[in-house]
């Protein structure tokens, strides 16, 4: 895939989140608050290294609320966002108050990530306003770089078929923090795509167990989109 072909020159995301009880609700177009998703001429390094230039001029979104209650999560994440001709590339910002308590234990690619910290984003590129009925691409990666991803559809199994994605990620003096390169080729795209739907989550296991999403308040279901 030589890239999508764009009207103008944006990638349209939108970043949806959803609570339990708004599964299989649509959410209308005004709902759904616009981002700029921002192309690069030079993509970062994926090495766990957030300084490239890339990230500096990427979209930033913040503000995770907890999926079990109308708070703020405590440990707050950041999520960057931007891409080029051939992937979207997506960095969070995990920050962690308790860096002994970071649990990063599942080393083998495509483990459960039970006991484990993690992030995840849903991808659905036909952009549906329902997040249910197994629509979403996910990809997943916890403080040690393990990936995981899950593919709709009965897609391809096998990574050569389908086209891979990297991942790496590294625990800091202020939490851990991880980068992706998902190529467009994994998914199967409409002919002339113009927006993308995305699910941004982290998860935090026991003891202190906290799950948080960007952009969902629990009771209300939001969206980000960039045009």
């Amino acid at each position: 895939m030589r890239g999508l072909p764009f009207a103008v020159g944006w990638l349209s995301l939108c970043l949806l989140a959803v609570s339990s009880a708004l599964e299989n609700q649509p959410v209308a177009p005004q709902e759904r608050p616009r981002i700029p998703a921002i192309k690069v001429n030079s993509p970062p390094k994926i090495d766990g290294d957030l300084s490239d230039e890339a990230w500096h001029n990427a979209a930033k979104v913040t503000g995770f609320w907890r999926t079990d209650r109308d708070q703020l999560a405590e440990e707050q994440t950041e999520v960057w966002i931007c891409y080029d001709d051939t992937a979207i590339y997506i960095a969070f910002l995990c920050f962690d108050s308790q860096l002994t308590l970071i649990r990063a234990q599942q080393r083998r690619r495509g483990g459960s990530f039970q006991n484990d910290d993690f992030i995840s984003v849903k991808i659905d590129p036909l952009n549906r306003p329902i997040i249910a009925g197994g629509i979403f691409y996910t990809f997943s990666v916890n403080p040690i770089g393990t990936q995981n991803e899950w593919v709709p559809g009965g897609a391809a199994q096998k990574i050569e078929w389908r086209g891979d994605w990297k991942a790496k990620a590294k625990i800091t003096e202020i939490g851990w923090q991880a980068e992706m390169a998902i190529p467009f080729r994994i998914f199967r795209l409409p002919r002339k795509p113009t927006a993308f739907a995305l699910w941004f989550s982290r998860t935090i296991p026991p003891p202190r167990l906290e799950d948080s999403t960007f952009s969902c308040r629990r009771g209300v279901a939001v969206a980000n989109t960039a045009e």
